[in-house]
């Protein structure tokens, strides 16, 4: 754990983070214990943020009180890590939006403290670190649920650095941590992304320009590891690591030639394989002990353990050498055999549980299953042919075994063997007694055995029940549970042809006509009773005529008209309407027919796209199965699919049909039973406009229905209306078309959407603003596409830096100063900036890799020099309005524009890397001022002249005559009573000796005082004292020296 480790930063992140969050769950025992602790760890301010944020994440795992939480929240006002106060500030939110009954006190105590922290913290974006949290809780049910996310970041990059996302559930005041999944990305967006050359000898170039740069500390590099894990009811059951050889062999994979990849799995299809895989799972521990009356503790607990494997043996019968290239015109075929299987044992325990006697009644309970599988599978790609045959296994199988029985506990720890268990309920009970007692009641064991045989597959599935209860005492639930029960499935063989397996052959293209095994014939289609059903589609898509030249939908009826071709609607009411009363809405709808369109049989005049064959393959040869056929008529639009029953004397159809009649207008039919006679569903789907309104509207008739299907839309119907009057939409109880479901979406005016739903016997009605809607997506995506663009801008003397932060500073004569570079010890790139003497022109230096780039002015001209040759600039740039855009094929981590204002660009995974005037680009305002030794300060000018590289000489070839240095502050300082003098522990720019300065500028700089007749040399480590008051001081900015400077 952090803080409380002496050798803790031995540790990686991961591994301390895992430790905090381990305390969740002795949190559940010791929330006070966890409390403690977490909260050392969340208010160590030189801790790591991620640590920070998840214990925070812990500390309310542990129930805190309000005083607690809002001592926390003021605490926070002065917070200077934004992603912690970020993430910290949606929790709390999220929470006082909780219903939960167990997070009342918190969501109280979250409400108190939202109203003292800043709303600006709600405006922070999406690359701070943020939390979310959905539940709901049915009170009279004692039910809940839960859903919570975490995204956890350190440099404001758009992929966070840890996401957490749990979904709980809760019952009868019991919680439960049904899933969790967490992902960790360490430097796994920078190994994608960066360039995978390396330069080893720009590294004595980079250090030579940052020798002069004495305090600075390089940031660590980022090592390449993400995870993965997933969590069961608490329980881990999956972890994965992505480290930099697995990223490196994703890469080699991804970038590799497909013949090779495809000739390694030919290979392993050749030789076979074969596996044996096995996964033991804790399902459920549950340990409740709690007081009694008769001052012996009891216990309740509960057990389940759970083991799944799984062997499966591969083995294709490619035997001969093939190449890559023949591969795709050979017939493959593969066999596999898979055997899964599951084991869970159940342990329920209740009773007296002491260090000496155990006394208790327990239930026990384990199921067992088990069903092999042997499939083949062919595959010829030429001829675009698809099998696969699964094969019958041996029977008898057990697939399934359950038993469940009651007993009664009893031990000694003195005397293990002594131990007793007993069957609650005998499955015998012999009772002696005499001729004068009443007759008791005892069990009556049951003994049954049903059996149901799976058409046409040859199989018999049997179920065993046996069982012994003891509702001989109580016809109730908890009777009915107590004793034996257990339950046997076997799958056996039945009567009747064997079966050679089961065959699924799909066959596209044009040989699919050669693949049917049962003709489609519509011949009988000249009956007039036939006729008449095989018209309805062409009735429903064209429309019904009532009059010569119009026709409208009403507010419960709908017709077509077959004279025009345009598509419109016309309104004889207002959609705009109050919530008590629905509109009345008439749609004017025209349709542009397809010429030539007819009922007809698409297999008469094209062939079939596709066929699918699902059938039983048996001895005897009898055809059982479906047969689905595809046909295309791209001239008309049209599409047909025919499912029939592939057995000799079965007429089963099942036909659909579908039209694009315009790109605004489409319907379909689908029809099955007997010769698609029996059932019929319609659907049609217009766009268009009422008036100046677009509009969708979208039909769904039951011509006829099973009465299955209707009682469930009835069902399914009385939820929408209890659920519609929760959610407060209109409603109004009328009579509309039977067997007809309308939804009807309009948008009257800019800012509102209209949705009507008509059903038989109820119309809703919704309004919803889209204003706000859609300014709020439109503020997302301006502000997503803000946060991709990370840029760094200096207008004359004003600087904003990565963070959007601006400050004033002038930039001294003649030094170089450090504009951004990579802080990490890669040393990828650094970016200098100069102002000369004569004309005070910003000159740029430019070091990635082993190029040098200078980019300077001479006669109001912009000139570039690649590694000291001039060079045009047109060759490596372009003209931009704002400047010349220098993006070099070697710059894949910054582009520069360059003019009277010059911005500098850095790419996404560079976050939280780089520094020098702009910043470290990780969204941390309040942290914004990093000098090169890692120090903040509250000073711009302080902060820009720590980046300065200054010079030992005058003589020095850069002409800078500055240096940094401690000042004595020089002026009279009483300290806690005693006259003391004072250093800065800021270093302050001033000239060389034998220099003058000719302009210098304000800094405010920390001051550490000392008695003045303490002997202490003020260079030994004066830059790590405190600071005890702060003044303002000149800091030089142009040296003039003289002849004799040294």
């Amino acid at each position: 754990l952090p803080v409380f480790g002496n050798q803790i930063l031995l540790f990686p992140m991961r591994v301390q983070v895992g430790a905090v969050l381990a305390l969740k769950v002795i949190a559940k025992k010791e929330p006070k214990l966890v409390q403690n602790v977490v909260l050392q760890i969340f208010v160590n301010k030189d801790l790591h943020p991620e640590l920070r944020m998840v214990s925070w994440i812990v500390l309310f795992e542990t129930k805190p009180n309000m005083g607690l939480v809002i001592t926390l929240a003021r605490a926070l006002q002065k917070e200077p890590n934004l992603q912690v106060a970020s993430l910290v500030y949606s929790h709390m939110k999220a929470l006082t939006r909780s219903t939960h009954p167990e997070f009342s006190l918190i969501a109280a105590a979250s409400r108190v403290a939202i109203k003292i922290l800043s709303p600006k913290l709600d405006k922070l974006s999406f690359r701070y670190s943020k939390a979310f949290l959905l539940d709901g809780y049915e009170v009279p049910l004692m039910v809940g649920a839960a859903g919570s996310a975490f995204f956890i970041n350190d440099a404001a990059t758009i992929l966070p650095r840890a996401v957490v996302t749990k979904a709980r559930a809760y019952l009868a005041g019991a919680a439960a941590d049904i899933l969790e999944v967490g992902v960790r990305t360490d430097g796994i967006q920078e190994a994608l992304l960066k360039s995978p050359f390396v330069h080893e000898d720009r590294l004595p170039r980079m250090k030579q320009v940052l020798k002069a740069l004495k305090t600075f500390k390089a940031l660590p590099n980022k090592q390449p590891l993400g995870s993965i894990y997933v969590k069961v009811l608490g329980q881990e059951i999956a972890f994965a690591n992505v480290d930099k050889a697995v990223l490196e062999q994703a890469m080699q994979v991804y970038f590799g030639s497909i013949p090779e990849l495809a000739g390694e799995a030919l290979k392993a299809m050749q030789n076979g394989t074969a596996f044996q895989y096995a996964k033991p799972l804790l399902v459920a521990e549950v340990r409740h002990i709690f007081p009694s009356v008769a001052g012996v503790p009891m216990e309740f607990s509960l057990y389940a353990a759970a083991v799944a494997a799984v062997q499966a043996i591969i083995t294709p019968p490619l035997t001969e050498t093939i190449s890559v290239s023949h591969l795709m015109k050979t017939d493959v075929k593969l066999t596999a055999e898979v055997s899964p299987s599951i084991t869970l044992q159940t342990f329920a325990v209740m009773g007296l549980n002491t260090g000496f006697i155990q006394a208790a009644s327990m239930a026990k309970g384990k199921i067992h299953t088990f069903l092999p599988l042997k499939v083949e599978a062919k595959f010829d790609i030429t001829k675009a042919n698809f099998k696969i045959k699964a094969f019958p296994i041996v029977l008898p199988v057990h697939a399934l075994t359950a038993r469940f029985e009651t007993l009664a506990a009893a031990g000694n720890i003195k005397a293990l063997n002594a131990e007793r268990i007993t069957p609650i309920v005998p499955e015998t009970v012999v009772l002696k007694h005499s001729q004068e007692e009443p007759e008791l009641r005892t069990s009556v064991p049951v003994h049954k055995t049903l059996c149901s045989v799976v058409p046409h597959i040859g199989v018999n599935v049997c179920m065993e029940i046996m069982s012994c209860d003891a509702t001989f005492i109580k016809n109730t639930t908890i009777y009915n549970m107590i004793g034996q029960h257990g339950v046997h499935i076997n799958i056996v063989r039945a009567d009747g042809p064997a079966v050679e397996g089961l065959e699924l052959e799909v066959q596209l293209g044009p040989k699919a006509a050669k693949k049917l095994l049962k003709e489609i014939s519509f011949a009988d289609t000249k009956t007039p009773k036939v006729k008449a059903v095989l018209q309805k589609l062409r009735k429903v898509l064209e429309g019904e005529k009532m009059n010569k030249n119009s026709s409208f939908f009403s507010h419960n009826k709908l017709f077509y008209s077959q004279s025009t071709s345009s598509h419109s609607f016309s309104s004889s009411s207002s959609v705009r309407s109050s919530k008590s009363h629905l509109s009345k809405v008439s749609i004017f709808i025209t349709t542009k027919l397809i010429p030539g369109f007819s009922s007809r049989f698409l297999g008469d005049s094209v062939p079939p796209v596709v066929a699918i064959i699902a059938r039983v393959v048996r001895v005897d040869r009898k055809l059982l199965g479906y047969q689905l056929t595809a046909y295309l008529d791209m001239p008309t639009s049209r599409v047909q699919i025919i499912v029939v029953s592939i057995a000799v004397k079965n007429n089963w159809k099942m036909c659909a049909d579908g039209v694009l009649l315009s790109k605004h207008n489409a319907g379909a039919r689908i029809a099955w039973g007997a010769e698609c006679q029996q059932y019929a569903i319609t659907i049609n789907a217009v766009t268009g406009h009422q008036g100046p309104s677009p509009m969708a509207y979208l039909k769904v008739k039951c011509e006829k229905v099973p009465t299955i299907i209707t009682n469930y839309a009835k069902s399914v119907a009385e939820y929408i209306s209890n659920a519609a009057q929760m959610t407060g939409l209109a409603i109004s109880n009328e009579k509309n078309i039977e067997r007809q479901i309308e939804l009807i979406i309009l948008v009257p005016t800019e800012r509102t959407l209209d949705i009507i739903i008509k059903t038989p016997t109820v119309s809703y009605n919704l309004m919803i603003g889209l204003l706000c809607l859609f300014l709020t997506a439109f503020s997302k995506i301006c502000e997503f596409a803000d946060d991709l663009v990370t840029k760094c801008s200096k207008v004359r003397n004003t600087l904003t830096t990565f963070n959007h932060k601006k400050y004033n500073y002038e930039i001294p004569l003649s030094c170089n100063q450090v504009l951004v570079q990579d802080c990490t010890s890669e040393h990828k790139f650094i970016v200098l900036i100069k102002k000369d003497d004569v004309f005070e022109h910003e000159d740029l230096n430019i070091k990635v890799a082993d190029i040098d780039v200078d980019i300077y002015h001479q006669k109001s001209a912009v000139k570039v020099k690649m590694n000291g040759i001039e060079i045009p600039t047109n060759n490596i740039s372009y003209q931009h309005p704002t400047g010349v855009k220098t993006t070099m094929c070697f710059l894949e981590n910054l582009n520069i524009y360059f003019s009277w204002i010059f911005q500098v660009y850095v790419v996404d995974w560079m976050k939280g890397q780089t520094c020098g005037l702009c910043g470290k680009a990780d969204g941390e305002i309040r942290q914004e001022y990093t000098t090169p030794s890692g120090d903040l300060t509250k000073s711009s000018v302080s902060f820009a002249h720590s980046w300065v590289l200054p010079v030992e000489s005058c003589r020095d070839a850069s002409q800078c005559h500055m240096k940094l240095e401690s000042e004595k502050l020089e002026k009279q300082v009483i300290l806690n009573g005693q006259e003391s003098k004072c250093y800065s522990v800021e270093p302050v720019l001033r000239c060389l000796p034998g220099c003058v300065p000719i302009r210098t500028t304000p800094v405010t700089i920390g001051y550490h005082c000392m008695s003045t007749d303490t002997n202490l040399n003020m260079f030994d480590g004066i830059y790590e004292k405190s600071v005890d008051l702060r003044e303002t001081t000149d800091a030089h900015v142009a040296c003039r020296c003289t002849e004799q400077c040294a």
